[in-house]
């Protein structure tokens, strides 16, 4: 039933704020129109964007269905008891979720007729429904944007998605994680880790996510020479002086590193912690020493084995380069050489 529309102050209340803000900023810097075909389902998980093909080429993948069709059953057998015993108590809430939980359910009606059309590229920001489960996401990740890229015709398809925002959840710096981790080609990712809000799972902050994966697009489809986005870890090792010191460089610093948080006369930053060889994380002092270079010392860790920044749900200050554009949340090895 879709249809292309003009965007105007009436179309626009109904349409994805990310997708408009990128459009938005994309239209002006490229100077010709910009079609966007938004298709979304909220609090969906990955898999019911997945095509059937995917779960029957990859056998691993089947044990979603398994868990979605179990989870279903459960729910059905519950629900009888519960008219059987003449609805007392409160009704039993679906388990496994609907359409959009389902593997596949959502990829014909929704996906599959988008196929014929030829795009420039994907946007992606999802991610919230399967947080509790960031050992897995990268296989299904992958697994999608090789379903783009098949039913599109385009082995090289640009993929631009979001990693999740900062929110009180203990499992989002693992997942947070895991998105930083894709080695996907052709694929690249906007960091909004200083738009979050603790209490409310929907940031209300829209047109900087939109810009930013605006930025990836003028950068990776249009050949723009700016910044793609943050700071972007390059290199981590111990300074060899036997002091457990941490070097991290950094690219994509423009004219150099700072922090929204730091004390003036460039004091300590926040955030930043230091591994053992016990696998006790320890609050870390990190300063910045350079334009593309932060050193990270705890005398609570003399030997290191890993390095996290703003593994925390929510952070207390932001790593920005000179275009105030924030660094992803990480955790990474110590290099001992």
């Amino acid at each position: 039933e879709a249809r292309w529309q003009v965007l105007d102050g009436r179309v626009a209340q109904d349409i994805s704020a990310v997708a408009y803000f990128f459009g938005r900023d994309l239209r002006r810097e490229i100077d010709r129109p910009i079609g966007l075909i938004q298709c979304a389902w909220g609090g969906s998980k990955i898999q019911a964007w997945l095509s059937p093909q995917t779960f029957a080429d990859q056998p691993d993948h089947e044990r979603f269905r398994r868990q979605y069709e179990e989870a279903a059953e459960r729910f059905a057998r519950e629900l009888q008891r519960w008219r059987a015993d003449g609805k007392n108590g409160q009704r039993p809430r679906p388990r496994g979720g609907g359409p959009n939980h389902k593997p596949s359910g959502l990829y014909n009606a929704m996906t599959h007729p988008l196929a014929p059309l030829t795009i420039r590229g994907v946007l992606w920001y999802q991610g919230e429904s399967d947080a509790w489960m960031p050992e897995t996401y990268d296989e299904l990740f992958k697994a999608l944007v090789a379903d783009w890229r098949r039913g599109f015709h385009d082995p090289e398809l640009p993929v631009f998605y979001v990693q999740l925002p900062a929110f009180e959840n203990a499992k989002w710096p693992a997942f947070r994680e895991a998105q930083r981790n894709h080695d996907i080609p052709h694929a690249a990712m906007a960091v909004s880790i200083d738009q979050g809000v603790a209490d409310d799972i929907h940031p209300p902050m829209k047109r900087p996510v939109g810009e930013r994966l605006a930025r990836l697009a003028r950068v990776h489809v249009y050949g723009h020479d700016v910044l793609p986005g943050g700071p972007r870890l390059e290199s981590v090792s111990l300074v060899g002086d036997g002091s457990g010191v941490v070097r991290l460089r950094f690219v994509d610093v423009g004219d150099g590193l700072a922090s929204t948080a730091a004390s003036p006369g460039g004091g300590p930053l926040p955030d930043f912690a230091l591994v053992g060889a016990d696998g006790k994380a320890r609050s870390a002092e990190a300063r910045i020493v350079s334009a593309d270079t932060i050193e990270v010392r705890s005398p609570q860790v003399a030997q290191p084995v890993k390095v996290r920044y703003a593994y925390t749900p929510v952070p207390s200050g932001h790593l920005i380069n000179s275009e105030r554009l924030p660094a992803s949340p990480f955790e990474v090895g110590v290099d001992p050489g």
